[in-house]
């Protein structure tokens, strides 16, 4: 009989905190929004198009309380699986605009 240990390492989407640092990981729902890409060679192309939708991530609980007021911008990059989370705050950004 063969056995196998699977050690699973789960952080924080948005700050990198880990449950290995003691910070508790809870997977919720949160609104993100597709910001834009980087490609092959390292530039960003902004894409301000997309709508926001609701996903599911893994927060530590410093990360979940944000996400209840502001949205998670999401960045990808081409042909890679690296996905970059940061906070936009919506209130600032319209205080910017008066």
């Amino acid at each position: 009989m063969r056995t196998e240990t699977v050690i699973k390492h789960v952080s924080c989407d948005v700050c990198k905190n880990s449950e290995e640092k003691g910070f508790p990981i809870k997977r919720m729902s949160a609104a993100v929004l597709d910001f834009g890409h980087y490609d092959e060679y390292g530039n960003f192309h902004e894409d301000i198009g997309k709508n926001v939708t609701s996903q599911q991530l893994d927060l530590c609980k410093k990360c979940a309380s944000l996400a209840r007021d502001r949205v998670i911008k999401r960045k990808t990059q081409m042909f890679t699986q690296n996905i970059y989370y940061v906070f936009q705050d919506l209130i600032a950004r319209d205080e910017e605009a008066e």
